[in-house]
């Protein structure tokens, strides 16, 4: 199984803070990387399919001493930016709008999609990152598709196994799931996490995403806690492609690489003797 590396007491307070949509678009890439380099966001995840996936690879290749993931991606959310499968429409045709785009929601994918397909295009995504010579410490999924559904979800373990990776399994927050999670706690390529955090609101004013993050620190326990986060420059860029939306839109994602990138939130950390780490802390055990 994935473990905790030894040096750490059961009594530690302990703080993953990942950054999610890496090759999304450039306004993104720049987000996290400011995060990265600040110091406080200690793991990221890429999006292969996407237009800036050659960007930000160029990045983790330079930059080996930060961690990231494979970020496997089967929707495409944004009304007027969108993504397309690795392999061609007709070895995916489940996968794709008439317009030969991935679908936009989860629902959609649940509806639609081919689970067959689905593994194929997966692999061909991981296959992709090892071809440009990423060696990703994990896998975890774009709109927690792959735990929407059961067979999504022994497609997602089948791919850990198959690239001898880590997959995460957020407990916590993937609660419109039906899927029973207990039933895989000893699966090897899991990492069951019931601590794990993201930003959900679905109201119609941009919130106070400091104070949540606050409180989130505030309220941390011991043992591993996981905080995903979407940090992205605001810029023309992202206006575009967010345009309209308030869940992770361009002000959201700003408040984020606003908050991770500041000193009070350093201080803060500190003071609530949180420990960061990424996934470079866990390894293998028999």
């Amino acid at each position: 199984m994935w473990k905790l590396k030894n040096h750490f007491s059961i009594n530690d307070k302990l703080l993953m803070i990942h950054a999610d949509d890496a090759g999304m678009c450039h306004a993104q890439n720049v987000g996290i990387i400011n995060c990265l380099k600040f110091g406080l966001v200690k793991s990221y995840s890429i999006m292969v399919p996407c237009p800036w996936f050659h960007h930000i690879c160029d990045f983790a290749l330079k930059n080996p001493e930060f961690d990231y993931g494979i970020h496997l991606t089967v929707t495409s959310e944004w009304k007027i930016y969108k993504y397309s499968p690795i392999l061609s429409n007709q070895q995916v045709p489940s996968l794709i709008t008439k317009n030969g785009f991935y679908h936009s929601s989860v629902n959609d994918l649940i509806l639609r999609a081919n689970p067959n397909e689905v593994f194929q295009e997966l692999s061909a995504q991981i296959e992709k990152a090892f071809h440009f010579g990423l060696r990703p410490s994990h896998l975890d999924c774009h709109m927690f598709a792959l735990t929407s559904k059961q067979d999504f979800l022994e497609i997602y373990l089948e791919l850990g196994k198959r690239f001898n990776l880590p997959v995460l399994v957020n407990k916590s927050i993937n609660k419109f799931s039906k899927i029973n999670l207990d039933i895989y706690k000893e699966e090897e390529p899991i990492i069951m996490n019931s601590s794990t955090h993201m930003a959900y609101f679905m109201q119609n004013s941009i919130p106070n995403l400091n104070n949540y993050y606050d409180s989130i620190i505030d309220s941390l326990k011991p043992g591993v806690n996981i905080l995903l986060i979407h940090p992205a420059v605001a810029n023309d860029e992202m206006n575009s492609i967010a345009e309209e939306v308030i869940d992770y839109g361009v002000q959201w994602r700003r408040q984020e690489l606003d908050y991770f990138t500041s000193e009070k939130t350093a201080k803060k950390l500190k003071d609530c003797q949180v420990q960061l780490l990424s996934w470079k802390n866990f390894i293998w055990s028999n």
